[in-house]
């Protein structure tokens, strides 16, 4: 007999069901030679002896928790562990009994094969209640196939390590295994292919929210007529009176669910405060922005479009969920600047759910006499209680006292009795999700250019981060550096093993002074040979050039973080670029955002003189390059403002929507 769920299941499985330190110790002594003797009777159930007299049986269907085991241990344990990686070699055969398992076929599947009746053997009907009551209140579920499905709750993620078997599927959530959360996820797979929705996809499981309801709009009417107030007003010309209306509207947006929504106006006060602070980190662009995405959301809300309003709104999702045992792969860090003050953000994924998380920390200004550390001094300082930002943006974390924000932003226990530990990282980041793993850059694409628009998508942090699997050889086509912009950029090949597909993604970074050192960290890394550069993990997108990555972090025989590093200057060194000439469909674009962005800041009760000739102006370039619904945009924005039209405030939205959506898809 075969043991199909234990040849599906990887290391990387292994660790999510159990932890990485047990799978680390097994395959230690499974590659010493201290590995169980293994057996398997008719029945399926494999038995496991080892050299210290535990003797540990894995039947089918028994939860690998629950398999007996003579150590006595109630959890997970090394013996169990060692069991499952070494059946793989074992089932080979005897030559092959250190070889390390090949990788098995993968096969897609879809977890609606589930019963109830299987659930409820599962997790209990007392679970089964509350799953039903979830289904009864409705919610939003986002959900991928492959060979390990996953469901993304507004609250947790649920993976599905075997298929058609349940005992392997996992949670991220407090409970972990046979959890309310794996019946949800379940259900949202099987309405999914009832409807014919191939994953990846996003479904409204159970009943759906009344369709406009005065205790959901009531609220968003009042944010959008602060939203007309500060377009009226302008940025230059708010002041402090103007924070009890913000205060209001937050309130608002917060007894109702509305989270997003809620974010938004959050964000755009700390925006304005920043703007009085006359900080650095304030963009006009930005503000813009958060004005069209509150229009954009609330009009997706009250007109019943494609995507459910719980996703554009937010309603489900809890504020903050506290996680299980979990362990998370440093993907790099990022160093920003406001002044004096530095905050450093590392990027933390999830190897079983696929979720990037992040974490951070605001440095403050050093004494009055003193200077601003810049990355390199930074990555020694701590990040959370004796864990440094070096440590952590370079290793990988395990802690059992994390708690996940909706924003993917994750806070850290810092108390003595938090059990929080920082290993070092190789960079061994094969076992990365298909999500997070990117091999072929034609389905990056795709995935990119299916997503929901931006204005609508959830407020989550690292939402486009990816991690470039490099082939051995000849993965770095050209790297250059374009002076006059301070900025490098590279060109990198991808090829797909499995489908033969090849393509290209430019690498751009430019100089940033809290990363004194990066671009010359990123470029000795690319050109390395021996190591050559393994992966390239940054935030995707797509721009002028295609496919662009801004890297966070490199790994070569290490995990190269650019905003940490401290190298010789070498940029200086690399083939030169000239200013790059922006094509004249971008410049248009960029023309009517500048439009937006004077009329924001000076406010439509306050603009200067020659407005209605530049609005005219930038109109006849939007009808030059063909983009007509913007030039139709602008036009009635001039008119209103030209006439006084009461309405200005909405037409001016109206044209921040239509230029956020079109700049969006301009590069796609």
């Amino acid at each position: 007999m075969s043991r199909a769920d234990l040849l599906a299941l990887t290391p990387a499985s292994v660790a999510a069901l159990a932890n990485l330190g047990l799978v680390k110790r097994a395959q230690r002594e499974i590659e010493s030679g201290k590995g169980p003797e293994l057996d398997e009777d008719d029945a399926g159930v494999v038995t496991g002896r080892f050299e210290d007299g535990v003797v540990t049986k894995l039947p089918p269907g028994v939860l690998l928790r629950d398999a007996p085991c003579t150590c006595g241990s109630t959890a997970v344990c090394r013996h169990r562990v060692a069991i499952v990686l070494a059946y793989p070699a074992w089932h080979a055969g005897p030559g092959a009994k250190r070889e390390p398992a090949p990788a098995p076929p993968v096969e897609a599947w879809s977890p609606s094969c589930f019963t109830d009746e299987q659930l409820t053997a599962l997790v209990g009907k007392r679970v089964m209640t509350r799953a039903q009551t979830i289904l009864r209140a409705g919610t939003v579920v986002e959900l991928e196939g492959g060979a390990a499905p996953v469901a993304r709750l507004p609250t947790c993620a649920v993976r599905f390590h075997v298929p058609r078997d349940l005992g392997y599927a996992r949670c991220d959530c407090q409970a972990a295994l046979a959890c309310e959360h794996v019946v949800v996820a379940a259900w949202a797979f099987r309405q999914a292919d009832a409807a014919g929705t191939p994953a990846p996809c996003t479904i409204e499981l159970g009943a759906k929210p009344a369709g406009t309801t005065a205790g959901r709009d009531a609220p968003l009417d009042e944010a959008l007529r602060l939203a007309e107030h500060v377009i009226v007003e302008g940025v230059a010309h708010l002041g402090d009176a103007d924070k009890q209306r913000f205060a209001g509207a937050r309130a608002s947006l917060s007894k109702a669910g509305l989270l997003w929504p809620g974010t938004l106006v959050a964000d755009l006060e700390i925006a304005l405060e920043a703007h009085r602070a006359r900080s650095a980190r304030y963009r006009t662009s930005e503000v813009v922005s958060l004005l069209a995405s509150l229009e954009a959301r609330a009009r997706a809300a009250k007109s019943g479009a494609a995507l459910p309003s719980r996703f554009v709104l937010g309603s489900d999702e809890a504020r903050e969920t506290l996680l299980d045992h979990v362990r998370l792969m440093s993907l790099g860090a990022r160093i920003e600047a406001d002044g004096d003050r530095r905050e450093a953000s590392v990027y933390l994924a999830d190897p079983d759910s696929g979720v990037v998380l992040v974490a951070s920390r605001a440095f403050p200004p050093p004494a009055s006499d003193g200077e601003p550390e810049e990355g390199p001094a930074l990555a020694r300082r701590a990040l959370t209680g004796r864990v440094t930002l070096g440590a952590l943006a370079r290793g990988q974390l395990v802690t059992r006292t994390a708690k996940r924000h909706a924003n993917h932003t994750l806070t850290l226990g810092t108390t003595r009795t938090a059990q929080t530990s920082v290993a070092p990282s190789s960079g061994d980041w094969d076992c990365l999700p298909a999500n997070l793993l990117v091999r072929d850059l034609d389905a990056l694409a795709e995935d990119l250019r299916s997503r929901p628009p931006r204005l609508l998508r959830p407020r989550t942090l690292a939402a486009q981060m990816k991690v470039l699997a490099l082939p051995p050889e000849g993965a770095v086509l050209e790297v250059a550096y374009r002076p006059g912009d301070q900025e490098l950029i590279a060109v990198l090949g991808l090829t797909d093993p499995t489908t033969g597909n090849t393509g290209r993604i430019h690498l751009v970074r430019r100089h940033s002074r809290t990363g004194p050192s990066a671009l010359d960290a990123i470029a000795k890394a690319l050109q390395s040979t021996t190591p050559a550069p393994r992966f390239v993990a940054g935030d995707v997108r797509f721009g002028p050039r295609g496919l662009e990555i801004d890297p966070t972090a490199i790994v070569t025989d290490r995990v190269i973080v650019p905003d940490l590093e401290t190298e010789p200057p070498m940029v200086e060194s690399l083939p030169l670029l000239a200013p790059r000439k922006e094509p004249p469909f971008h410049a248009a674009i960029a023309l009517a955002a500048t439009l937006l962005e004077e009329a924001l800041h000076d406010g439509l009760a306050h603009l200067r003189v020659g407005f209605i000739d530049r609005a005219l102006h930038a109109a006849g370039v939007l009808g030059a390059v063909g983009l007509g619904g913007a030039q139709r945009r602008v036009l009635a924005l001039r008119e209103a403002v030209s006439s006084g039209n009461a309405d200005a405030a909405r037409i001016w939205l109206d044209a921040a929507v239509r230029l956020e959506l079109t700049r969006d898809t301009a590069f796609a």
